[in-house]
């Protein structure tokens, strides 16, 4: 027997398509498995943590939260990022940034949104380590480089520094 013979309706098979989905950006997908799984099973702690990926991922913060304050096991993989992201959306920057930082200072996405959080309060002397780890870490896209340009003016009146990171 392959997993194609057990069907849409294998409470298995419904729980890795929905976290293949989230994996992949397919929210709204993800969302309807775990809907379905939901109709013949109770739900435990990490299907509320990949509903509330998926709601996340739709910008549907107020849900992400709601269902992420439910999971009982906070040592949950993923969770503090996941509630920090909400938070952070949400503007609910302080409570965002004390999760955030007790995570891997390691990780680039974590310097990033530690960075668009002291960004939007136009904290640029706190951004400006976070916003290096990160463009040091290689992410360079767009906002990275502006953000980076930014500090480095703002903080640093190194205009100079700021232009040859745009260019």
């Amino acid at each position: 027997m392959n997993v194609y013979e057990l069907g849409n309706q294998d409470s298995w098979v419904l729980s890795e398509i929905a976290w293949l989905n989230n994996k992949l950006g397919y929210y709204k997908k993800a969302l309807e498995c775990l809907e379905q799984l939901q109709e013949t099973q109770s739900i435990d702690d990490w299907m509320r943590l990949e509903m509330a990926v998926a709601h996340n991922g739709l910008g549907a913060y107020d849900q992400a939260l709601a269902l992420m304050e439910e999971i009982k096991e906070d040592k949950l993989t993923g969770l503090g990022i996941e509630k920090a992201y909400a938070l952070s959306r949400l503007e609910r920057f302080d409570e965002a940034l004390e999760l955030y930082l007790k995570e891997n200072q390691d990780s680039v996405f974590i310097n990033t949104e530690i960075a668009y959080i002291y960004s939007r309060q136009d904290r640029y002397d706190l951004e400006e380590p976070f916003i290096r780890r990160a463009y040091e870490g290689g992410r360079q896209d767009a906002w990275v480089l502006s953000e980076y340009a930014k500090v480095m003016s703002y903080e640093h009146h190194d205009y100079e520094k700021a232009i040859s990171l745009l260019k």
